[in-house]
């Protein structure tokens, strides 16, 4: 399960001719996908397939680095892929130590030593990001977004993103 967080380092570098060219790719796709019509879809498909031969040909022959190196990168990485995986983001740090079995304790002690970070900051960033996501990118009511979220009350939520972002949620949204 080679799913990159945001707190793992990578797995392999890249120079800056190589980092163009995936952006060119990306750029191109993100392009038509603005523009989305019936006949997109086949050019997306398409830019996705260069896309995935482009990463094949950078990465043939480069040594990779494992993404864990000792038992605390392990379990902040097996801790962030929880996070991204659980659509109530709001949880405690219970409930994620209780997910992959180890006590709350001993999971805040491993995130601070792989990430310099505490585990409610990253759950915090997670949390954030997906509201920001859910925010601009569907037309869900900020109360559907607050609950698809985990927060029992909006107002919570409305006050817990303006002291994120400095922004209300309302605000977020209609900003361009």
């Amino acid at each position: 399960d080679v799913y990159k967080s945001i707190h793992s380092s990578p797995f392999c570098f890249l120079d800056k001719e190589q980092s163009a060219i995936l952006s060119y790719s990306l750029e191109k796709i993100h392009r038509e996908f603005q523009l989305l019509n019936e006949d997109n879809n086949e050019i997306i498909r398409s830019y996705l397939t260069i896309f995935l031969f482009d990463i094949k040909r950078i990465l043939e022959g480069k040594q990779l680095k494992s993404i864990v190196q000792n038992r605390s990168e392990e379990i902040a990485y097996r801790f962030e892929n929880v996070v991204k995986s659980t659509t109530k983001k709001k949880q405690s740090i219970s409930y994620y130590a209780n997910e992959i079995h180890i006590s709350p304790i001993y999971l805040a002690e491993c995130i601070k030593k792989a990430t310099g970070k505490t585990a409610k900051y990253i759950i915090d960033e997670y949390i954030i990001l997906e509201a920001k996501s859910l925010l601009h990118n569907s037309n869900d009511t900020i109360d559907n977004v607050a609950e698809d979220l985990g927060f029992t009350d909006t107002s919570n939520f409305v006050k817990y993103f303006k002291k994120h972002t400095q922004l209300t949620p309302r605000a977020f949204k209609l900003k361009p």
